[in-house]
């Protein structure tokens, strides 16, 4: 069960909630099968906790300096599990090519490539962050592919508000473990400072807060929250309530997309 919760399915499920978003604001959910979109929805859960377990891999030795030893007291079994879901992964991704699109498999093909370089880019300044932000909001792009006539600007929107979150909430998450990162990690609290990342954090934020704003008019009020989460954040306001408003305002977000008329 440890492993499970490992694998932050919580996440999973979140890649795949936003990738229902995507396809239904496209205009075209209608043009996929239940079947083609299960196996599509399968392969972006498993590619992510795959992801999750490998990273936690690749950091079983710093993790163990914090007390978390779950992937330190057994890395074999863990890479073999790791191994084992990258090639169902992959297997199932062959099958797209076929059933959904050949552009649809090169976009999960892109996201394994960099799942499992992901642990490389963490000496590279802001890539780890970059990548974090592309592939989290990835799924959000299968709507791009087939968009109905004048709905790819509202997918693009979303996409870009999926990975402003998204950016936004790793900056913060670094800013919390800025210590732990010096001289591992090429963090953007590390490279500029606590202080200066605040505010790079709360402009993504303002970012954020608007594409909320352009979504949809019934989700305007949500968009304030985040406006005004990003205005107080840098006079010292929590980091974690700063993170609660921004799961909070993107679970209206995809509620609002996946559960009422568009």
């Amino acid at each position: 069960m440890a492993y499970v919760w490992a694998a932050r399915p919580a996440m999973a499920v979140f890649a795949v909630l936003l990738c229902l978003a995507g396809v239904r604001l496209s205009g075209n959910l209608s043009r996929y099968s239940w079947v083609q979109l299960a196996l599509y929805l399968s392969i972006i859960f498993l590619a992510v906790c795959a992801t999750m377990l490998y990273n936690d891999f690749c950091d079983r030795d710093r993790d163990k300096l914090k007390g978390k030893t779950l992937a330190s007291d057994n890395p074999a079994f863990l890479a073999a599990l790791c191994q084992k879901l990258w090639i169902v992964v992959g297997l199932l991704t062959g099958s797209v090519t076929a059933l959904v699109s050949f552009w649809a498999a090169l976009q999960i093909f892109a996201y394994i490539c960099i799942g499992i370089n992901y642990a490389r880019f963490y000496r590279i300044p802001c890539l780890a962050l970059v990548s974090v932000a592309v592939c989290s909001a990835g799924p959000a792009a299968l709507g791009l592919l087939n968009a109905a006539p004048g709905k790819c600007g509202g997918c693009l929107v979303l996409l870009l508000c999926s990975m402003t979150a998204i950016a936004s909430r790793e900056i913060i998450k670094d800013i919390e473990d800025v210590e732990d990162d010096r001289g591992y990690k090429a963090t953007l609290p590390v490279l500029i400072g606590v202080s200066r990342s605040r505010h790079v954090a709360a402009g993504v934020l303002y970012i954020f807060g608007g594409t909320v704003f352009y979504i949809d008019s019934p989700l305007r009020i949500a968009s304030v929250v985040v406006l005004c989460a990003a205005g107080i954040w840098p006079l010292n306001f929590s980091e974690k309530k700063i993170k609660l408003s921004i799961d909070v305002v993107f679970i209206i977000v995809l509620s609002r997309l996946l559960f009422w008329p568009l």
